[in-house]
């Protein structure tokens, strides 16, 4: 199993980051969970954040 963090302090980012993650992966890639949380920093600032958990198959 592998894992990707992405991050990100703008919504826009943070989706584009995500996108391009997920398309980045090939076909012989299975997605097993993807956990995501908001944090709200000190700042009023609104931390995204999304764990994605993966494996890599055989090619069929």
């Amino acid at each position: 199993m592998e894992f990707k963090l992405i991050s990100a302090p703008d919504q826009d980012i943070f989706e584009t980051r995500l996108r391009d993650f997920i398309n980045s992966l090939g076909k012989n890639v299975t997605v097993g969970n993807v956990n995501f949380s908001t944090t709200v920093m000190p700042t009023g600032e609104v931390m995204y954040s999304v764990l994605v958990a993966y494996r890599k198959t055989q090619d069929w």
